[in-house]
């Protein structure tokens, strides 16, 4: 599985054959190389018209399956949302928009990498108390140094490199603790 870093709040997963896009504009797949797609919060699918055609659109709370991945919708507090995939054995956890984080803790457990997509002003910590509660053994934060500053702070990781691409292999053993990494082109 690679996650990579797609554009602003936004990130493709490829697990051999299938591709999984989370966050992006569908007109962003040019090469249609994307048979699930995530789609931001509040965007209405029909608008994607024949972008869409032959591809899962998930754009809110339920279950879903496509190819192997398991994707379930989760609401949390008023107006949060977050996706739960297991892609290759491993769950990951996808959080989109800032929203009362301490209710997602009963809802997700055991998540292997935690992935955050905003900035979650205010809830920083928030996400800490998460990442530690779930036991995440990942929590990969998507943007610029500067979109993630709070939360690199809040997760002591102002010294952290940024990557293109983050990868697992199916089986590969997850380390002890928790690793940051940052997703930036």
């Amino acid at each position: 599985m690679d996650i990579r870093y797609h554009g602003t709040r936004s990130i493709a997963i490829k697990i051999k054959d299938l591709g999984v896009l989370v966050g992006a504009n569908l007109d962003e797949d040019k090469k249609n190389e994307y048979r699930v797609c995530i789609v931001k919060p509040g965007k209405n699918v029909t608008d994607f018209g024949s972008v869409a055609e032959g591809k899962l659109l998930i754009d809110g709370v339920g279950e879903y399956e496509a190819g192997g991945v398991e994707v379930t919708g989760i609401k949390y507090g008023k107006e949060g949302l977050m996706y739960v995939m297991v892609v290759d054995g491993y769950r990951v956890g996808v959080f989109f928009e800032n929203g009362q984080v301490e209710e997602a803790v009963d809802k997700v457990v055991n998540l292997d990498i935690l992935v955050i997509l905003d900035r979650m002003e205010g809830s920083e910590k928030k996400m800490l108390a998460l990442a530690e509660k779930t036991g995440v053994n990942f929590v990969i934060l998507v943007g610029s140094k500067q979109d993630t500053k709070n939360l690199l702070d809040v997760f002591d990781r102002e010294d952290i490199e940024s990557v293109p691409k983050f990868s697992l292999k199916p089986g590969e053993e997850l380390t002890e603790g928790m690793e940051v990494v940052l997703l930036s082109c």
